[in-house]
């Protein structure tokens, strides 16, 4: 980035000389290589390059969370202290049927997105 910028500095840098025939002369050379253009379509190829790098990054965040949203939601379910405290057999045999059911779920529903990527 940094050469970058050195180098629109020395494009944009007008002052040469301070004569005005060397002014005039930088202005000519410049309309004649189209410089103004080049920076500006330099410009729009950096920064569909940060738009990439960024859509690259969300990308994996968004993979991530999606990977830890049933592990959250799992964590959060059997968090909760809703059945009741004497009845300790029902609630292990609850906490089994969820956790193979989450399981199958889980399995299903990432077959389906392998397969739709092949």
């Amino acid at each position: 980035m940094r050469k970058l910028y050195n180098l629109l500095n020395r494009i944009y840098f007008r002052e040469v000389t301070s004569q005005i025939q060397g002014i005039e002369l930088y202005s000519m050379f410049q309309e004649a290589m189209n410089l103004e253009k080049e920076v500006k379509d330099l410009d729009g190829e950096i920064q569909e390059l940060f738009e990439y790098q960024n859509m690259q990054e969300q990308r994996k965040l968004n993979l991530i969370a999606t990977l830890f949203l049933p592990v959250t939601l799992l964590a959060s379910f059997f968090g909760m202290n809703t059945l009741n405290v004497n009845c300790k057999h029902f609630n292990i045999i609850v906490n089994i049927v969820m956790i193979v059911a989450t399981t199958i779920v889980l399995i299903v529903f990432f077959k389906d997105i392998f397969k739709r990527k092949k």
